[in-house]
């Protein structure tokens, strides 16, 4: 087979087709990920990197090189909303599994139905 010059369109030509399959793949996380979070506006990147070494010969002149391409992604961080929470000496962080907006709200699930009273038991599982 004959060589063929590195550029761009022939990238899908190295290692059977791995890195050229790797930026698609890619670029389909981004836009998955914009359609699976559209309320968070941030850019989605990706980048290709080309690191380009050269091999040097005895001589003292560049024989041949040594060609990297690296795929980089950059999502936005995950995250939900904030929660305010209750803490105890323990160092545990305290909710309410019926009501996680306000861990001192108490609710219809948090009386005991056998005592009539109030259970806020910690569920330490």
């Amino acid at each position: 087979m004959p060589l063929k010059q590195f550029r761009l369109d022939t990238l899908k030509d190295l290692d059977d087709g791995r890195v050229h399959a790797a930026v698609n793949a890619a670029l389909k996380m981004l836009a998955l990920d914009c359609q699976d979070r559209p309320g968070n506006t941030a850019a989605r990147k990706m980048s290709l990197e080309i690191r380009i070494t050269p091999v040097v010969g005895q001589d003292g002149d560049c024989e041949d090189f040594d060609v990297m391409p690296f795929i980089k992604t950059s999502l936005p961080a995950m995250g939900g909303k904030a929660y305010r929470m209750a803490g105890n000496r323990a160092g545990m962080l305290l909710f309410s599994a019926n009501n996680p907006e306000d861990h001192n709200q108490i609710s219809v699930f948090d009386v005991n139905p056998e005592t009539g009273e109030v259970d806020r038991s910690i569920d330490a599982e």
